[in-house]
């Protein structure tokens, strides 16, 4: 991988065009980081591949993008977007704001990827999709299970559930992908921060590094508000 900026790293294949549109994109996901979190605390190290080539070099096929911890994301060539973009920082920050990995596994799945839907503003997990799986009346998961999704292994289990990894096969056939799971934690997690807001949000972490839990610090916050 060459670098080409202060934390930005692409393959060497990458042309120069591609180059210039990953830091723009940077820029522009750094500005939904301030807009949601109020300002950014992290500054991660991006690696983009430009090839899937790249990408399954560092282990990883089906993925669009992978965060690690509170210091790298790594990008597939389909995950080079600034909603992707911010999404994966989202985790970043939050996980670095946290500053514990014990605290951090008491957040739950469905709140860490909703908020990073949130942050992200994916037209594809938008509350205008998330509107459309309602009319459209295509399988998604009721509040009350969305809820129990509290470990990664739950919520990986609920992907495959809801068929979110069947989404290259549908796009070959020329059907419309769709994410029931993200765009419902995403719709869970719009409706509390629209209540919240940035002054919420950074109260609930607060919350949570001084040893408050999960549901007392989500619900703790939204009623600060009213």
């Amino acid at each position: 991988m060459e670098k080409i900026d202060d934390r930005v790293y692409v393959n060497k294949e990458m042309s120069s065009a591609e180059r210039t549109q990953i830091l723009l994109f940077v820029t522009e996901s750094e500005k939904k980081i301030i807009k949601y979190y109020g300002k950014a605390t992290t500054f991660p190290e991006y690696f983009f591949c430009s090839t899937e080539e790249c990408y399954k070099s560092f282990g990883f096929t089906t993925s669009r993008a992978q965060s690690f911890g509170s210091y790298r994301c790594l990008f597939s060539p389909r995950g080079i977007t600034v909603p992707i973009i911010s999404h994966e920082w989202s985790h970043v920050e939050l996980y670095s704001r946290i500053s514990s990995a014990w605290t951090m596994r008491h957040i739950p799945q469905w709140f860490d990827e909703g908020l990073a839907v949130t942050v992200s503003e994916e037209p594809t997990q938008s509350e205008k999709q998330w509107q459309y799986l309602v009319d459209s009346n295509i399988s998604r998961p009721t509040r009350e299970e969305l809820l129990g999704y509290k470990t990664l292994r739950e919520w990986l289990n609920a992907v495959h559930h809801f068929g979110e990894d069947l989404n290259k096969e549908r796009k070959s056939k020329g059907e419309l992908a769709v994410a029931p799971l993200y765009t419902t934690a995403g719709h869970e997690v719009r409706q509390w921060f629209a209540k919240v807001d940035t002054k919420g949000l950074v109260s609930f972490i607060d919350r949570m590094k001084n040893g408050e839990s999960f549901d007392s610090a989500y619900t703790g916050v939204n009623l600060e508000t009213k």
